[in-house]
């Protein structure tokens, strides 16, 4: 009656996942397979094999089929015992068999005739070469994860792998992998993707501690893997066991214990002051797990709490426009996580598991302030909270075939509000001052971002089969994305102004006021949604038990749309004012002179519901090979094709809206010299494109034949294990990313796309300007031909599309290697030499659709060159050695080629040059050099960590560590190395005959980087 209730609800889970569809899927789990035979090597069926391990509840147990086969489907990640037994033969007991997140074992024995009860034990190797999987995967086990200096979080973990590149922005934390975008990485917590569908960064943070493995799959994704043409993180966590464990973790850091590596001074000298460091980091942890019901039902729990208080860079006192005086300022911030799971043997073949977890921040201060930032021009991060749950439940039918129904959900909430005394004070900003002279942050902001997600999965282990031996996987998978934006500020108005000049004008003669249409409360939400439905099936199939092909293909289907929205009016009744009553004198043909059909933007405002704004079908077709050279499980070549279409985020589709631009600018003349704009003043708009405050007109933003952007991908790999417990790889990788989609010049009245030079469209409108730039110091002068717009341009407006002159490609040629931790030592790293290159970058602004990048056939002058992604050389080195008296050494090193980057200048043609071509006189942006002709400095960075363990038997474990972080003195200097700002040619040339005028920042030091910092830390458990 069990049996046949646990077949009905297991089928009722796959109807229920396949109705509503699932999440991308992983294997959070390994299989042990093998076939047995007797002495003459004839196989054996009848033979009971057994498999327990302190990570599996209970034991499994099959009998070999008439071929002598064996297999042990879904094992958690775990060291296993195997033991073969059948009367008449030697029991044959396997130790040590270590099963990885992904991998399957073989595990072949061969069973001797006896007349006697007897038993043989055989210590396994296992094996440290996958000779089936065609993916590039690096696991950070839980030895590693324990031992190596790397800061505790996922973040630190990423970067550790092969080909990783850290973007290094701190609100962010996001990361390039071989060349793809620092979007195109899926993070998943136990089969939950946790990407924000917005943008496509990590939705919360994972707690360190409750990590068992990380697996970083780096390319050759299963057709499994759907939406990532980077990486696929996938973090398998603790879950507990038939044995109460546990404890606790203390890590500790002050300014007492950092170095600074420039003397005072050396950085009075240069202006700055020395580095932020902590003044506190405080990290304690709380872990706790076992059994409610032994082998039935297991626990795992979690809590954390990290304190920081940081010194700021500031230097002060400032005393502002208003007269306030601002002195140094120090932030601080705390952290909360908790998280539960639950796992239970409902029967021999059913698994539960849910996990719940949650994290909390609080920052009174937004982080990482410069040098000139003043604490109420910051923002509040109250409680930024994120949730992610989810269940899953596992059939096995048999030995050789199983199911999982998941189901997840993300929530993320993000508040970044004004402080406290800024929000009645208006917005002003001098620009005469280093420190911007604000009286505040610019608006108050809440995002909210949430994500349900369930999905069904099958999978069927068929041998014999057309020749060989078959895994069959499918899958379908369902996504339901929310997200929101929502800001405000009691006064919209930003006041721009030089206090040098009189009447503290900001252009001389006259001033600039702006104004934000957003309401004067948070009860405004701009709201876009998106639905995902995606199906795959893949086999891979062993032939004469050395060729492996791994074949499958995947389909996505994406949608988007936006639901009815409305806004109330602007908090400054001058802004409403302006629009109701202002028109624009005719100061350029480009732009209407007017809002559009009557529209106030910064009066109530409204939009219906726009349904099916974007769709995007495609297919991701994948193929692997793989070939055990010697057949003996220890060498193998790799080969990958695979196709990747890109994730449908929700920020594509997020400024198609009717509320477009969200600012207004004025020249401001203060008419009747109040000193303060007024309604008595002159207000006059800038150019600008008002019809974007128009619905219909909104909706021509997204061009509606827009296709999911793709990512090809070629490996060819080489694996070995060279001795006992240690491999080496060597793989060569090739990625092209091409329909990439970004927001194009677009002419709506003439259906043309122009902001490429060699478009038929572009050479009627932009007129090639050639002129050549003087050097300065040691940059030598440079000729360069741009591009002037004709005044003969249609109106316009950019547009997402598919722009098929953007590329990305990355090859790159590395060496991976792993020595696990075994005799007392552990070793991985890796060494890629690689180029990144094309005319669109990968970091988190030109990798959004909507950042401008082709806005301008200038956009295409010397842009194709290497990426900002581009590191040339990277080497990680990372290693444990157990030393005697319980004394253990880790250590981590990284060195990584500097950053590219380029001269740039902005190049306005002369009056009579204009005039004869009919072209329009402005400052035109231009790459002066060729993308990433220069690099800065070279990072060479090493940690180190000495940890003593003392042994309290029954009683548990404790033990004190150091690291000391920055061994090698890293530090360096941030100095503004672009030269030129403007220049004025007098005439079309290859001429130096102008008017040059440097970068303010040229020379001008900013900062200085440079610490070496001491953490201790106790950790107990038992």
């Amino acid at each position: 009656m069990i049996k046949k209730l646990s077949k009905a609800l297991l089928i009722f889970c796959i109807f229920l996942g396949i109705s509503s569809g699932a999440l991308a899927q992983v294997e959070q789990t390994g299989s042990i397979k093998g076939t047995i035979t007797d002495n003459e090597g004839n196989p054996l069926p009848g033979v009971t094999v057994t498999v327990t391990s302190e990570a599996l509840m209970g034991k499994q147990t099959y009998v070999t089929t008439e071929r002598g086969d064996y297999r042990f489907p879904a094992l958690p990640p775990g060291t296993y015992k195997l033991v073969a037994e059948m009367p008449g033969f030697k029991t044959v007991s396997r130790e040590n068999v270590i099963v990885r997140t992904g991998m399957i074992i073989s595990i072949n024995f061969t069973l001797e005739v006896t007349t006697i009860a007897e038993e043989i034990t055989v210590l396994a190797t296992a094996p440290t070469v996958d000779v089936e999987s065609t993916k590039i995967a690096v696991v950070m086990d839980k030895d590693m994860l324990k031992n190596i200096p790397i800061a505790r979080d996922l973040y630190d973990i990423v970067n550790a792998a092969p080909g990783v590149v850290s973007e290094g922005q701190a609100s962010r934390r996001t990361s390039s992998i071989h060349g793809a975008s620092v979007r195109g990485t899926t993070y998943a917590l136990e089969g939950v993707n946790m990407d924000d569908p917005q943008v496509r960064y990590p939705i919360t943070n994972i707690n360190f501690d409750v990590m068992e493995e990380v697996e970083i799959i780096t390319g050759g994704h299963p057709a499994s893997v759907g939406y990532t043409d980077g990486g696929y993180v996938n973090v398998v966590t603790k879950s507990g066991g038939n044995k109460f464990s546990g404890g606790a973790i203390l890590y500790f850091t002050n300014k007492d214990m950092a170095q600074y590596l420039w003397t005072d001074e050396q950085v009075q000298a240069l202006g700055v002051k020395q580095p932020s460091v902590d003044k506190l980091w405080l990290d304690g942890s709380l872990t706790f797990g076992g059994p409610i019901v032994k082998d039935r039902i297991w626990f795992f729990s979690n809590g954390r709490y990290i304190r920081q208080e940081q010194k700021s860079e500031f230097i002060g006192p400032y005393t502002d426009i208003l007269g306030r005086t601002h002195t140094a300022w120090d932030y601080e911030k705390d952290e909360k996580l908790g998280f539960i799971k639950l796992t239970s043997q409902v029967t021999s073949n059913i698994k539960l598991t849910g996990m719940f977890n949650f994290n909390d921040i609080y920052m009174p201060y937004s982080s990482s302030p410069g040098p000139y930032t003043t604490a109420i021009s910051t923002v509040i991060y109250d409680h930024d909270r994120a949730y992610t749950g989810s269940g899953v439940l596992s059939y096995i039918f048999n030995q050789n075939t199983f199911a999982e129904v998941r189901v997840g959900y993300n929530r993320h909430w993000m508040p970044q509000i004004m402080q406290d005394e800024a929000q009645d004070l208006p917005y002003i900003r001098d620009y005469a001052s280093l420190y911007g002279g604000m009286t505040g942050a610019s608006y108050n902001t809440t995002y909210l971002r949430k994500k349900f997600q369930a999905g069904a999965y099958f999978t069927r282990f068929q041998d014999k089969f057309l020749g060989g031996n078959h895994e069959f996987k499918g899958g379908v998978e369902f996504e339901d994305a929310y997200g929101d934006l929502s800001r405000w500020r009691k006064d919209n108005m930003a006041w721009r102004i030089d206090s040098r000049n009189p009447k503290k004008y900001y252009y001389g003669d006259h001033g600039h006021v702006t104004y934000y249409y957003f309401p004067p409360t948070g009860n405004f939400a701009m709201i876009d949604r998106g639905r995902r439905f995606g199906a795959y099936i893949q086999d891979s199939a062993t032939f004469t038990e050395r060729l492996t092909v791994n074949v499958g293909i995947r389909y996505d289907r994406s949608w988007g749309w936006k639901p009815p929205i409305s806004k109330d009016a602007s908090g400054n009744p001058l802004s409403v004012y302006l629009g109701e009553t202002i028109i624009r004198p005719s100061v350029s043909a480009m732009y209407p002179d007017k809002f559009p059909n009557g529209i106030n933007p910064f009066g109530e405002l409204s939009c219906p519901e726009w349904k099916d704004l974007i769709t995007w079908n495609s297919f991701s077709p994948r193929l692997g090979i793989t070939y055990d050279l010697f057949g003996n499980g220890k060498t193998a070549l790799k080969f990958s094709a695979a196709r990747y279409t890109e994730y449908l985020m929700l920020v594509y589709i997020a400024p198609i809206r009717p509320f477009h631009p969200e600012t207004i600018d004025f020249h401001w003349w203060d008419t009747n010299n109040s000193g303060y704009p007024d309604m008595g003043d002159t207000f006059v708009p800038f150019p600008a494109d008002f019809r974007g405050f128009d619905n219909e007109y909104a909706l021509k933003k997204l061009d509606p034949s827009t296709k999911s952007p793709i990512s090809d991908e070629l490996i060819v790999g080489f694996w070995h294990e060279l001795f006992k417990d240690f491999s080496l790889g060597v793989n060569f990788i090739y990625k092209n990313k091409s329909n990439i989609v970004f927001d194009g010049l677009y002419g709506i009245d003439t259906d043309e796309y122009w902001y490429h030079p060699d478009q038929a469209a572009s050479k009627k409108y932009w007129i090639p300007f050639t002129t050549t730039i003087p050097g300065t110091d040691q940059y030598p002068s440079q000729t360069v031909t741009f591009y002037v717009r004709s005044n003969n341009a249609p109106l316009d407006f950019t547009r997402l599309t598919n722009v098929p002159e953007l590329k990305r490609k990355y090859w790159g040629l590395e060496f991976i290697f792993n020595k696990r931790m075994a005799d007392g030592w552990q070793f991985n790293g890796s060494v890629v030499y690689s180029k990144a290159y094309g005319n669109i970058g990968g970091w988190y602004s030109p990798s959004q659709g909507w950042s401008g990048y082709v806005d301008s056939a200038n956009d295409f002058v010397n842009s194709y060159g290497r990426l900002d992604i581009d590191r040339p050389l990277q080497i990680k080195l990372m290693g444990t050695a157990q030393l005697p008296l319980r004394t253990t050494l880790s250590a981590y090193y990284v060195f990584m080629s500097g950053a590219p980057w380029n001269r740039t200048a902005s190049i306005q043609p002369p009056t009579s040059w204009c005039t004869a071509n009919n072209a329009y006189r402005t400052y035109y942006s231009v790459n002066i050099e060729t993308s990433g002709d220069r690099r800065y400095r070279s990072e060479n960075w090493l940690d180190v960590r000495l940890e003593k363990e003392f042994g309290f038997g029954n009683y548990g474990r404790l033990g004190l560590y150091i690291d000391v972080l920055n061994v090698l003195g890293f530090s360096g200097v941030s100095i503004g190395q672009n030269d030129v700002y403007r220049w004025n040619p007098v005439a079309e040339g290859a001429d130096k005959t102008g008017t040059k005028t440097l970068a303010t920042s040229y020379k001008v030091i900013s900062s200085v980087t440079g610490l070496r910092t001491v953490k201790a830390s106790v950790r107990y458990s038992f």
